[in-house]
């Protein structure tokens, strides 16, 4: 059908698979280094690891392929600044997580950051469609997932402020 994604590798149930897979890779491996004691370092180099990482999903299967809306090297100059929004845009997404959950040992943000990992892959890694997945991600969802990850970190840490200063009946 024209304008419908077409999977890079095997079929729609091995993209899922990845994108599970990179979804869960991204929740668990903050958990396994643990809290650093350099937040915001952690945050900067996390953020930007993230960052390449998840614009390389997106870079590497348009690599070579003509006849798409952003394929490179050939739309560099067309798609270039939307994709380095992308990225800036996704090291934020990246650092928000890794500096609450280092600094402060929240979990929520890493889940959201997982959740928007998942859809990210199984964007990125189907070419062909519309519309470029970066571009809509650089403009639009992007910084209402960074927002949405702030919020739900704000609300975490409101939820847990609680807890701790609870006064219970004995």
């Amino acid at each position: 059908m024209p304008g419908t994604p077409e999977p890079v590798v095997g079929s729609a149930v091995v993209i899922l698979g990845l994108a599970v897979a990179a979804g869960t890779l991204v929740a668990v491996v903050p958990l396994v280094v643990g809290r650093r004691p350099s937040p915001r370092r952690y945050a900067a180099v996390g953020g930007g690891v993230y960052a390449l990482v998840v614009g390389g999903l997106w870079a590497v299967p348009r690599i070579g392929v003509a006849g798409l809306g952003c394929s490179l090297p050939g739309d560099a100059g067309t798609c270039g600044p939307f994709a380095l929004i992308g990225v800036l845009v996704l090291a934020g997404q990246g650092a928000v997580a890794l500096y609450t959950h280092s600094e402060y040992g929240y979990v929520v943000p890493l889940g959201a950051t997982a959740s928007v990992t998942l859809v990210l892959a199984w964007s990125f890694l189907r070419i062909g469609g519309e519309s470029d997945p970066m571009t809509l991600y650089a403009l639009f969802f992007g910084p209402a997932a960074v927002g949405v990850t702030c919020v739900l970190g704000v609300c975490e840490g409101i939820v847990r402020r609680r807890r701790g200063t609870a006064v219970t009946a004995s």
